[in-house]
Formats: structure tokens, sequence, C-alpha cells
């Protein structure tokens, strides 16, 4: 999970789909680039990011505005306990249902 970290430090994040928690955390070409197995894709994207400054600051923005909003320890403490408590169900987010994705990149 050294994404969480890039994406609070405002770095760029570019990662496949099936890594963990990753489509559940980046939201693709708002705070970061999610991708399914086709490396080809990866390119135009990271030439993009390279030529376009403003369209790189904006991410890099997104990303760090997600996670202290929506991803600060305190905030996923809180709903690890209100959820082991019985006290909330969340619909997105930490704690939150996830199904099970199947990727069969190996």
């Amino acid at each position: 999970m050294s994404y969480f970290n890039d994406l609070y430090r405002g770095l760029v994040v570019i990662a496949d789909y099936a890594a963990g928690s990753v489509p559940y955390m980046i939201e693709n070409g708002i705070n970061g680039f999610v991708y399914k197995r086709d490396m080809k894709k990866v390119f135009p994207i990271i030439e993009n990011l390279i030529n376009n400054e403003s369209f790189r600051k904006e991410i890099q923005i997104n990303a760090y505005n997600h996670m202290i909003n929506k991803a600060t320890p305190e905030l996923v403490a809180k709903r690890f306990i209100d959820m082991c408590e019985g006290k909330e169900t969340f619909n997105d987010g930490f704690c939150s249902p996830a199904p099970i994705i199947k990727s069969k990149w190996f």
C-alpha cells in the first residue's frame, strides 16, 4: 500500500486495477490513474503528465485532497471501530464491502 503514502504526498499514482484497494482509492484520471494489464496504455498517460504541467498539478492536488478528506488515520480508525461495534455500515471508502476482483494478469 505504498501508493497510499504517494497519494498523501501529492504524487501521481499509476497502478494496476488488481493491486489491493487501487480501484477504491484511485479515481481514474481524477486523483491518479488505473490501468488493466495493458502497459501500452500507461505510456500516453506518462507522456501527458510530462508535457502538461497544469494537468499534472491538478492530479497531484486531487490526490492529496482525496487522502486528507477521506483517508486520514483518524477517519479510518473511527470507521473500523464503528464497523466492529455494529454502529454503522459504509457504502464506500474504508470498511465498505468490496467485491473480489478477478485478475488474469499472472
